[in-house]
């Protein structure tokens, strides 16, 4: 091989070599790269610069009926409830130790679908369900209080709004639990839910130019009659719940916030009541029957969906 054919060879080794390296440190230095290597600690910074809106919204599909010793008595209900809001994050002066959010629901907007019906229906911001809910975070960002007293539309948002992550860093694959209340009403029945989710990174992508996780939960649900229907008095408050859960999220590493959360659960209520008798007689399909125990059967497919506009 020639001098002038040697210098050639070199010169295109060297080539290789240094894009070779480049690319390799380029693939290191990228965020996401780095985010798989070492992880990231999952603080919340919402809204300490400037105020912050999130959209919110939750869907309620609810089929029930009443059953005696197992066989169909009558079908009650068939409906639809969709409620809208948008929720701004605001801080307030906090602590040497604290950061101080609340979070005021801007409007709040319900709408009822049901067989040959709808109703749409704006709640107006003073009523005692969507008052203003607070949060509390330590310096480094970690909740410390949800607080939304007896508002429970405000706080059942406030739940899935600023998750309880772990302190110190969290990679692909770490796990924690965090355990969430709430209240729902479906149809004329109060239903309290106790929640433990089983959190998950699932992995690191970039979303909109930043660097994010992608979060995913289990969630084991337990319920508990909170008020009876006005038909129902005396129904037994032991309720039997078997269904699914399960949520998506996605958490924005750089600006540390979340940027969206979904949770989904579906499956069928039963609750004991005394007397199959007192249905009223406009929501009875067929022929009153004599005195008779029996069960209400609430059949929910419920979707919550938080994200930035």
């Amino acid at each position: 091989m020639s001098a002038f054919r040697q210098k050639i060879l070199s010169v295109l080794l060297i080539l290789i070599g240094l894009s070779i390296g480049l690319f390799g440190l380029l693939y290191y230095l990228s965020p996401v790269t780095r985010l798989e290597l070492y992880g990231t600690t999952f603080d919340h910074k919402v809204a300490l610069s400037k105020p912050t809106s999130y959209l919110w919204g939750w869907q309620a599909h609810v089929k029930s009926w009443t059953e005696r010793n197992g066989q169909l008595d009558t079908p009650l209900a068939d409906e639809t409830a969709d409620e809208v809001s948008t929720l701004l994050i605001d801080r307030q002066p906090g602590t040497i130790t604290q950061n101080v959010l609340v979070v005021k629901p801007q409007e709040w907007i319900r709408s009822l679908k049901s067989a040959g019906e709808f109703k749409n229906q704006t709640i107006p911001t003073n009523h005692p369900s969507i008052a203003p809910g607070k949060i509390v975070l330590d310096k480094e960002g970690t909740l410390l209080e949800r607080n939304a007293g007896a508002a429970w539309r405000t706080g059942r948002s406030l739940q899935f709004l600023i998750p309880k992550f772990p302190k110190g860093p969290l990679r692909r694959g770490s796990t924690w639990t965090e355990s969430l209340e709430w209240t729902e009403t479906i149809n004329d029945w109060t239903i309290g839910w106790e929640g433990e989710l089983r959190w998950a990174v699932k992995d690191f992508e970039t979303f909109d130019d930043h660097p994010c996780a992608k979060l995913d939960y289990e969630a084991a649900l337990k319920p508990s009659l909170r008020q009876e229907a006005f038909w129902a008095k005396g129904s037994g408050r032991d309720i039997q719940f078997s269904g699914q859960a399960h949520g998506e999220a996605i958490f924005n590493v750089r600006e540390k916030s979340l940027v969206s959360n979904t949770f989904t659960y579906a499956g069928t209520l039963k609750i004991h009541i005394p007397s199959l008798e007192n249905v009223p007689e406009e929501r009875r399909v067929g022929f009153t029957i004599s005195h008779s125990e029996g069960d209400v059967l609430l059949q929910v497919n419920d979707k919550m969906d938080l994200r930035l506009p």
